[in-house]
């Protein structure tokens, strides 16, 4: 085209056809060295952007397999495209083994949240995924699996995080356990002395029928009546004590949130110098039912209360209020009109072993204990509190539904 152009031009130009301009042609190669220079631009930028490209390509890829986190991606067709060393060391599948293998053979047990990731297109959590193992054991998994959209927004495929947290979820465990023994431990003197009045009562009508001077059958009837029933009140009260102290596993399910309190705040009333404490129950009526573990709730009222006691002088007051706080879930808090807390104190209440409590009578490990159940539960405890003025613990619970949203 060059040629024929410019041989066009060369025969207009001895023809005198063609009246040329020296102003035009300067514009002319003007207007072609400038197009010349934008090309040459156009190209070096688009050799720096592959640079770039190229440059945090190797970053994703050094990021990813350093991580020790496993991760891996799927299509839409859940065919594995990416997958890191650390997922290769939790499977035991190598990543030329596992590039372009479908999900359902190298990840089979991910697959029903893969599959419902992808048809709700949002984030599936599950903190504590019990995974089945070769050797017949079981890990404990965090898992998460997200969905992977372009830049239009478009669904490409999922993203899945998986972290092996068996022995954070044991030694979490361990702490629980350590800090319900030190709650059995507390309630021991209250219990000597809930079991005492009845034992007492019992001693003494045992001593009455012991003495035949004639007494009438209903006097008997009545005596044996009255000892049935403090042996079963002396009864309930180690039951309760023994239950709330035995190791059980962790169940979510549909639980009621009155029924709960009411099996805390008695155990509470049992600890020393407790008796006296006035403690208030308001609970909404008709509160549907929250998705929980029963047994870690109850656990966690028990310490906020045993913490409430302590704050408040031996005739202090305690209200515990549960209510409807949206339609999704429930609030409960625990309120005492004692001591209160400074901002600082707040800040570090959920570490390990820290206690503004004096030596012996606290384990610092309460409100750590609280912190790592209602983790468990997609919650956390709030504070509210001012030196003088008292605190407010406050947390929420999920509605039950016949599908909860919160994956455990």
């Amino acid at each position: 085209l060059g040629k024929e152009v410019g041989g066009a031009m060369a025969y207009a130009v001895v023809t005198d056809r063609l009246e040329i301009n020296p102003q035009d042609i300067g514009r002319f190669y003007e207007s072609f060295y400038r197009m010349r220079k934008q090309l040459l631009e156009r190209q070096k930028n688009e050799h720096k952007l592959n640079e770039e490209l190229t440059r945090l390509k190797e970053m994703y890829e050094n990021v990813s397999r350093s991580i020790p986190i496993g991760l891996c991606s799927v299509d839409m067709d859940r065919q594995i495209t990416t997958w890191n060393r650390a997922m290769e060391s939790l499977t035991d599948i190598s990543f030329e083994d596992a590039i372009g293998s479908p999900a359902s053979k190298v990840i089979l047990a991910y697959e029903p949240l893969m599959k419902k990731a992808l048809k709700r297109r949002d984030v599936i959590k599950k903190s504590r995924f019990e995974k089945a193992m070769n050797d017949g054991g079981k890990r404990i998994e965090s898992l998460t699996i997200s969905p992977l959209v372009d830049r239009f927004d478009v669904l490409r495929g999922l993203v899945v995080a998986v972290q092996d947290v068996t022995e954070l979820v044991e030694l979490e465990e361990n702490v629980m356990r350590a800090e319900k023994l030190a709650s059995v431990g507390r309630l021991a003197a209250g219990v000597a002395h809930e079991v005492g009045n009845p034992l007492t009562s019992i001693s003494a009508l045992v001593q009455e029928l012991a003495v035949d001077d004639g007494k009438d059958e209903v006097f008997r009837k009545e005596s044996l009546a009255l000892i049935a029933h403090h042996i079963k009140r002396i009864s309930d009260i180690l039951n309760n004590l023994v239950d709330f102290s035995r190791k059980k596993d962790v169940s979510f399910s549909p639980c009621s949130i009155s029924q709960i309190i009411n099996d805390s705040y008695p155990l509470v009333k049992l600890g020393k110098n407790n008796s006296k404490k006035e403690i208030t129950l308001d609970v909404d009526d008709d509160l549907p039912p929250v998705y929980c573990d029963p047994a870690q709730i109850e656990q966690v009222m028990v310490n906020l209360l045993f913490n409430a006691a302590d704050a408040t002088e031996e005739k202090g007051s305690i209200i515990i209020r549960a209510s409807r706080a949206s339609s999704s879930s429930i609030s409960i808090s625990v309120k005492d009109d004692g001591l209160g807390m400074e901002k600082e104190t707040i800040k570090q209440a959920f570490t390990p072993f820290f206690t503004t409590k004096p030596v012996g009578k606290g384990t610092g490990l309460g409100l750590y204990a609280c912190f790592s159940i209602l983790e468990n539960h997609n919650s956390r405890l709030h504070f509210s509190s001012a030196p003088g003025q008292g605190t407010v613990a406050q947390f929420y619970l999920p509605v039950a539904r016949a599908e909860p949203s919160q994956d455990k």
